[in-house]
């Protein structure tokens, strides 16, 4: 895994993240050149995405499921140091349900990231979806964060 060096310190109940990283440069093709042991981070989580629908109560309550998935979720990712933001998110879902819209796992698996790993959803600038049918009992949620270069 990559490591990253960071200082963390509270100031009036925001966290304040002072980055001691080399600047990032760009190939030819515009991906992103990461200096030495600076890597965008990834990785799959067996799990079957959970629906906005079976989330949420009403306008604002969180379902005992969404807890559910929330806490297997958090247990099932592993440590990582994020590199710095702006992001760029890759997810990939393994819908068992063809009739699954391509966009039903986001918001409940972006706000357990960003519990897990102490960023703010607003840092993601740029976000790539992908769809893939899979059969039943073999669910997935697949995601790769990185620095978003211009």
């Amino acid at each position: 895994m990559s490591q990253f060096n960071f200082n963390i310190a509270k100031t009036k109940g925001r966290r304040r993240r002072k980055k001691q990283l080399a600047l990032l440069s760009t190939n030819k093709n515009g991906k992103a050149v990461y200096p030495y042991g600076i890597n965008p981070i990834g990785h799959t989580v067996n799990i079957k995405p959970l629906s906005t629908n079976r989330a949420w109560q009403g306008r604002r309550f969180k379902t005992p499921e969404y807890h559910k998935f929330q806490s297997a979720m958090i247990m099932a990712l592993p440590n990582f140091l994020l590199p710095p933001p702006p992001y760029k998110i890759t997810y990939e879902f393994g819908f068992s349900n063809k009739l699954s819209d391509f966009d039903n796992g986001i918001k409940q698996t972006t706000d357990v990231l960003c519990k897990r790993y102490g960023f703010d959803d607003r840092d993601i600038y740029e976000a790539v979806i992908r769809k893939k049918i899979v059969d039943k009992g073999k669910e997935y949620i697949s995601f790769v964060i990185e620095t978003l270069v211009d």
